[in-house]
């Protein structure tokens, strides 16, 4: 095969699939369209080739670029290149149909729940479709969505900005009403996942941008000092919008309203509530309604967690939980919603300063921290001991003292508690919701059940259902 006569190429462009170029390149974006290549040493040749397709930077070397006719070569060739290099699964979809992926069997929570694929239910801005965006499930997962075409978007993820653990897990299955089977299956799935953070998910924004939507930022060499500034400046702000696009509040800020709610401090607590809603709230659907709704459900597990360490009995806590989560899904608006946030937080200050009057020592809060943490695993005098180091017959002695109630007693009123969101909201079998909340047997289950609310899991069950009908 003869050499290229302009470019000096290892065969005919014309008459192979694709063709390797040690060059640079600017293009006028995916689609296709004429496109200029400047070889290494400096000469330039204009509107050499005119490709209906992608192009494409090796990711090792930036300089490697790929022209290709062929569009299932080009296909693959992406997939393949931008999930080895990025270590992130890869999809290519023509509609809704997912026509190709890296692995070639992706699993995403929504499967796994019996739902539809990610893209079915992922909605991204219209105002972006020019550009790279980073979108989260209802399940928290995180993607990055990038329309190549009117039919054709390339989907990179799932991934995580932070590790996912078992109370993470547990939070969603009850805030999203899901079957405590679920559990296991999205545990380990969450821990398959890759986690990137902020800065990683920009930059590779950034380069997606640059292969497949025409973006390329001007060499800086090349610029004047105005020109310079500018592009620092542009830069700086896409950088902090994408990041806000995923922005949680900071883990210490969580932190401080925690303790404030725990000790009934509700000058405190407003102050922090203010300081974290002063931060961009995290996108957690695409639609502003259903995102509000899901970051306020949030906040409700974490004021019920707090108030709980603070000594509120758990059954009020849970109780006032599921009685603010009826209202937020009631709310029709985003005014309206937004308003219930403070009051939600204060109802909830409201049930641990109800029980100032018995104060609880270091010890026993902490212990209470560790058993609504670890509601799902096996929990003894021991471990309990072990987590908050003190020797197990000062913590039973303290743990009495303080709340007026044994630590068995007291794990079995919680898990009843708990146990009773999953009776209503699901049709678990009695017996599973048991083992879920390591009760030996169904029959031992329904024992205590009844020992602590007068009632039957079952009759439990249908009392709410007739209320709810």
């Amino acid at each position: 095969m003869g050499a290229h006569p302009d470019l000096g190429l290892a065969g005919n462009a014309a008459d192979h699939h694709f063709v390797s170029v040690r060059a640079k390149i600017h293009h006028q974006g995916y689609g296709g369209g004429f496109y200029q290549v400047i070889l290494l040493d400096g000469r330039a040749v204009e509107n050499v080739v005119q490709v209906p397709a992608y192009s494409i930077w090796d990711t090792y070397s930036k300089e490697v670029v790929t022209l290709v006719k062929n569009v299932g070569l080009l296909e693959e060739s992406i997939v393949q290149t931008l999930s080895v290099a990025l270590q992130l699964p890869v999809s290519l979809y023509e509609g809704n149909r997912c026509v190709l992926s890296l692995p070639a069997q992706l699993t995403y929570a929504a499967c796994l729940l019996g739902k539809p694929g990610p893209l079915e239910s992922l909605k991204p801005g219209q105002e972006q479709t020019h550009s790279a965006q980073f979108l989260e499930s209802l399940y928290g997962e995180k993607f990055l969505y990038v329309q190549l075409s009117a039919g054709h978007v390339l989907l990179l993820g799932a991934f995580l900005c932070e590790p996912l653990d078992g109370k993470d897990v547990y939070h969603l299955i009850r805030s999203l009403r899901l079957s405590t089977g679920d559990y296991q299956p999205l545990l380990r799935y969450y821990r398959s996942l890759p986690v990137m953070d902020e800065a990683r998910f920009f930059y590779l924004g950034q380069l997606l941008d640059m292969l497949f939507t025409g973006t390329q930022a001007m060499p800086f060499a090349s610029m004047t000092s105005s020109q310079a500034l500018e592009e620092q400046h542009r830069f700086q702000n896409a950088a902090k919008k994408r990041i806000q696009l995923f922005s949680h509040p900071p883990f210490y800020l969580e932190q401080e309203i925690t303790h404030h709610i725990a000790n009934g401090d509700r000058k405190n607590a407003l102050r922090v509530m203010a300081e974290i809603n002063a931060l961009p709230r995290a996108t957690l659907a695409q639609d502003p309604l259903r995102s509000l709704k899901n970051s306020l459900i949030c906040s409700c597990a974490l004021f019920t967690r707090a108030a709980i360490a603070g000594g509120a009995p758990s059954d009020d806590a849970f109780a006032l939980s599921d009685a603010c989560i009826q209202s937020l899904e009631e709310a029709s608006d985003l005014r309206s919603m937004a308003a219930l946030e403070e009051p939600m937080m204060l109802s909830f200050i409201e049930l641990v300063e109800a029980r100032m009057q018995h104060r609880l020592s270091p010890v026993t809060r902490a212990a209470i921290q560790y058993i609504d943490d670890h509601l799902t695993d096996k929990i003894t005098l021991a471990s309990i001991a072990q987590a908050v180091y003190v020797h197990p017959s000062y913590l039973s002695q303290r743990f009495k003292q303080d709340t007026g109630e044994v630590l068995t007693s007291f794990i079995q009123k919680r898990r009843v508690a708990e146990a009773k969101h999953f009776i209503r909201y699901t049709n678990d079998p009695i017996s599973q919701i048991a083992g879920f909340y390591q009760f030996c047997s169904q029959s031992h289950f329904i024992q205590v059940f009844k020992k602590h609310t007068g009632i039957t899991p079952q009759a439990y069950r249908g009392i709410q259902d007739s209320a709810e009908a």
